[in-house]
């Protein structure tokens, strides 16, 4: 448990002592009702500590609606200092207090869902409203609303129940809305108003779904979305040092090709009971959102740059994404291992990985600026992961190091350094000098109109590669600025919810700043109508992505892309059950597009592979080629009773080739088989058999 706090009570002019304590830091809380908490840092002893304590507000507004509306609306409200979000009912003439919140900036939304067990009752909700202040008087006006309906299915095509779904307004945001799938893995999530929004699934067990983004009407029928989960892959093993003895607490980093959080559930749920432990979540009223379990396929703390292995040496990564990780361990009596490379495919695990540390070298330095004086608490960043910090001398020790090393030099203020050196038989001590990272870049964002636009997400993207990416947003005057730049080519790009993407190359000056007038346009749109080969006839809930977005068609098979901006983008558009058509779109000189999509209908083609004593065989890699140009059309893997299948194919004549797994490729030859596909039809019976080399 936590110790017992020292406590004092302030006088009538605000004084207070705390006496007794231990001399060192220390944390004082102060609280009182009717305003904030607040902590600040001291050193004892320390004389003329001034705590300030911010006062509490009350946020009022009218929800504007009939009286039957009124009578079941409730106001959520989430940002600052409310998390999760808090629910308040609505007086009969419309009026709610929010009591007791913190200065900050917040989101308001006003729903009237149907009553219970009346599911096909009209509902009603309001848009959502952002940067609200504790000041300002709000009107949220119920209009009708949908719910979006969505089915969450695992890899073979089964219902996932007790599956989080999220519909948000925006890819990152406030005021989402959250539902759990039932037992057929069916939820309808809502009432939201109509408009774009985007919807992702996660559950227990698995990965989260992509995010797609679907346009909610109210006159026209939504199709169920339909998200995918896949089982998560897993890397476990051990480090030992060069006389086959294991290492505990030594660091394996991990590196990937694709976007990965291992331990992320672990740090959420640890983060979690430490708030609830220290009471900073501020106001929990309300039900906390589910917060998922620690990943028991993880083992070994995870720090930063990695995680340790235990005592036995061993590490674990679950909750893993398929694709390609590199792992390297390192430790500070031994000079790191080699890289070993692992590719997982979904749901694989590869428990059998082994990292060997080496004998090293000492690898030290001092850091300094440019008038001499050394530099305290920089960064000092290996390849290896490693990461250390300068002592009061400017002095780091890395420890023991072997071959080729790169590293980065980061300074708060400085502009930062990379590395590249060789540790061999004998030690090396570095000097370096930092310089002052003196850039300015400031700007003003206007619309077409020439009016100033707020909000706008602003972010930096420095060429070098080694400096930090800057983000910032646009204040009611359009206005935004950087400083502590590192001088040099930078990519600024853009981004708002109302207008097109921009992006432009600029150079950021050593000094003397610049400003740049930047004028952002709503964009092009593409109206996408997608429709059966032949017939004619609408094609609900088919995927189309255009540049980096995804939309899915609604029940008359169109699908609305927004804010365009490229001068040519390349669309895809997939359904179940039928092929995969691609194509690319030109902006046109004037207004916005129509493309019309025919997807002919899916053929499919199954079968089995075994080796040569009639046993099945997993893993098999199985490719369908055009019989006449030799073009690679699909590829799979077999599964564990050696069957294989393939959908979505265009009618022809095939070559379908099987290649043995590694393990099996010196002793078992490839083989092939001509088949053909027909629409909307299974070719089955393809069965090939490896024989002997």
């Amino acid at each position: 448990g936590e110790p017992e706090p020292w406590r004092a009570t302030s006088l009538a002019d605000g004084a207070f002592l705390l006496d007794t304590i231990p001399t060192g830091p220390i944390v004082i809380e102060a609280e009182k009702r009717g305003y904030a908490p607040t902590i600040v840092d001291a050193l004892a002893p320390e004389e003329g500590v001034v705590v300030v304590l911010e006062g509490l507000r009350d946020l009022a507004g009218d929800v504007l609606g009939t009286p039957e509306q009124l009578a079941r609306a409730t106001v959520r409200i989430e940002g600052s200092s409310i998390w999760p979000p808090l629910e308040v009912p609505v007086a009969a003439d419309g009026s709610f207090v929010i009591p007791e919140i913190a200065d900050g900036v917040y989101g308001l939304v006003a729903a009237a869902p149907a009553p219970e067990g009346a599911t096909d009752a009209p509902e009603y909700a309001s848009i959502p409203l952002e940067n609200v202040s504790p000041d300002m008087q709000v009107s949220l006006a119920l209009i009708e609303a949908v719910r979006v309906p969505v089915a969450v299915r695992g890899p073979d095509g089964e219902a996932i129940p007790s599956a989080r779904v999220t519909v948000s307004g925006s890819s990152i945001g406030i005021l989402q809305q959250l539902g759990e799938t039932d037992a057929e893995g069916l939820a309808r999530v809502g009432p939201v108003v109509p408009g774009p929004y985007f919807v992702h699934a996660d559950a227990d067990g698995y990965l989260p779904s992509e995010t797609v983004v679907v346009d909610a009407q109210i006159d026209v029928p939504m199709p169920t979305i339909e998200l995918r989960l896949v089982r998560p892959a897993r890397i476990a093993g051990r480090v030992l040092d060069e006389h086959g003895q294991p290492v505990p607490e030594a660091r394996v980093s991990v590196e990937s090709d694709v976007l990965f959080s291992p331990g992320e559930s672990m740090v959420r749920a640890r983060t979690l009971n430490a708030l609830l432990a220290g009471g900073s979540l501020g106001v929990t009223h309300g039900i906390v959102p589910p917060i998922p379990l620690f990943d028991e396929d993880t083992a070994g703390p995870w720090i930063e740059g990695g995680m340790l292995t235990d005592r036995d040496g061993k590490f674990a990564l679950g909750a893993l994404v398929p694709g390609t990780y590199r792992l390297h361990a390192v430790h500070e009596r031994h000079a790191g291992s080699a890289v070993q490379v692992v590719r997982l495919r979904a749901g694989e695990v590869d428990d059998d990985v082994v990292l060997i540390l080496q004998r090293g070298q000492p690898l030290t330095g001092r850091l300094r600026d440019t008038n001499d004086q050394p530099i305290v608490g920089a960064r000092v960043e290996l390849d290896d992961g490693l990461i250390v910090l300068t002592d009061e001398y400017g002095v780091f020790d890395a420890g023991l190091h072997k071959g080729r090393r790169r590293l980065v030099l980061r300074a708060p203020g400085m502009i930062p350094q990379a590395i590249e050196l060789e540790v061999g038989d004998r030690a090396v001590d570095l000097e370096r000098t930092l310089e002052a990272a003196t850039g300015v870049l400031e700007g003003r964002l206007r619309d077409q109109n020439d009016r100033p636009i707020a909000g706008a997400r602003v972010a930096l993207f420095p060429d070098d590669g080694i400096s930090a990416t800057e983000v910032t947003y646009t204040d009611d005057k359009g206005l935004f600025d950087f400083d502590g730049l590192t001088p040099g080519g930078a990519e600024l790009e853009v981004d708002h919810r109302d207008f097109a993407p921009y992006e432009r190359r600029l150079r950021v000056p050593a000094s003397d700043g610049r400003f740049v007038e930047i004028g952002l346009s709503v964009g092009w749109w593409l109206a996408v109508h997608v429709r059966a080969l032949g017939s004619g006839d609408p094609i609900a809930g088919a995927k189309v992505r255009a540049g980096d977005q995804l939309v899915i068609t609604d029940a008359a098979g169109d699908a609305l892309i927004r804010r365009l901006a490229s001068e040519r983008v390349d669309v895809a558009v997939e359904a179940a059950g039928w092929v995969r058509e691609r194509t690319s779109v030109e902006r046109p000189e004037d207004g916005d597009a129509d493309l019309v999509v025919d997807l002919e209908e899916g053929a499919a083609i199954e079968g089995s592979i075994q080796d040569e004593r009639g046993e099945p065989v997993a893993k098999a890699r199985i490719t369908i080629r055009d019989r006449r140009s030799g073009e690679l059309i699909a590829e799979v893997e077999s599964d564990a009773e050696g069957t294989w299948r393939v959908d979505r194919l265009s009618e022809g004549d095939v070559i379908v080739e099987a290649a043995p797994p590694g393990e099996l490729s010196e002793i078992l030859a490839p083989v092939s088989e001509n088949s053909d596909v027909l629409r909307g039809r299974v070719t089955r019976g393809v069965d090939l058999r490896f024989d002997r080399l």
